[in-house]
């Protein structure tokens, strides 16, 4: 939610997370260059865990909902859908971003982009407050204080 706020203009960056997390990668990023180019399985799978440290704020509102998913394979398939259905959108962004950036310059572009994350962030809260029942007791406790 608090990603749509910001997206739509009506919010600042959370300047606080971004830094913690680019803190984290700059002190990684220089042993993991050690590896780079990735050779054989097991420096593929470093760097790919490497990658899940990369600041990302859509990434960030995933992870509640894998941690409240129930066990640790629904979460991983979660992140593995979430992962699998943002790609195309990565690939195709990234590759007419002259077009992105003019639309997403437009208020009302933002404004439309910024209301769906936020009222994805309320779906996802809705899903956390529904299956509190299944969540450790001071979890279950914190989201029905929520309510």
């Amino acid at each position: 939610m608090i990603l749509g706020l910001q997206v739509a203009g009506l919010l600042g960056r959370p300047r606080a997370l971004e830094e913690l997390a680019g803190r984290l990668w700059g002190s990684l990023k220089p042993r993991l260059g050690q590896i780079w180019p990735p050779q054989g399985a097991r420096q593929h799978l470093l760097w790919g865990m490497a990658w899940g440290l990369m600041p990302c704020a859509l990434v960030y509102s995933v992870v509640p909902l894998a941690l409240l998913s129930g066990n640790a394979r629904d979460g991983a398939l979660l992140m593995l859908a979430f992962g699998a259905g943002t790609l195309p959108l990565v690939e195709v962004l990234g590759r007419s971003a002259q077009l992105a950036e003019s639309w997403l310059s437009r208020l009302f572009w933002r404004r439309v982009a910024g209301t769906l994350l936020a009222g994805f962030g309320l779906a996802g809260a809705a899903r956390a407050m529904s299956i509190a029942e299944h969540a450790p007791r001071w979890l279950a406790e914190a989201l029905a204080w929520c309510r």
